[in-house]
């Protein structure tokens, strides 16, 4: 879940997203296996424009993350919960519920 442009940096996700925008961008991998985050790391640190064809972005103000099982989350490196979660865009915060 991202919500502004550059990450741990001047590393970018994705260039459309912005502090100004009341949006979440969402960059959902289906698969995260250790090629998975390779790839997500020479993304990010290449510049490259072109994502992954399995790769999805969505754009959302509310999202529910569920799995079948507990799954930590993690928030700028930390882990806050675990799944299920709501994610909500509230003024200019994400919450998390």
């Amino acid at each position: 879940i991202l919500r502004g442009r550059h990450y741990a940096g001047p590393w970018s996700l994705h260039k459309e997203a912005c502090l100004e925008q009341d949006m979440l961008h969402v960059l959902a991998l289906p698969q995260a296996r250790r090629c998975d985050i390779a790839g997500l790391i020479l993304f990010a640190l290449t510049g490259a424009r072109r994502m992954k064809p399995h790769w999805r972005l969505l754009q959302t103000r509310n999202l529910t993350v569920t799995a079948s099982e507990p799954v930590p989350v993690q928030v700028d490196g930390d882990v806050v919960a675990t799944l299920p979660l709501e994610f909500e865009m509230t003024g200019q915060a994400v919450t998390w519920k």
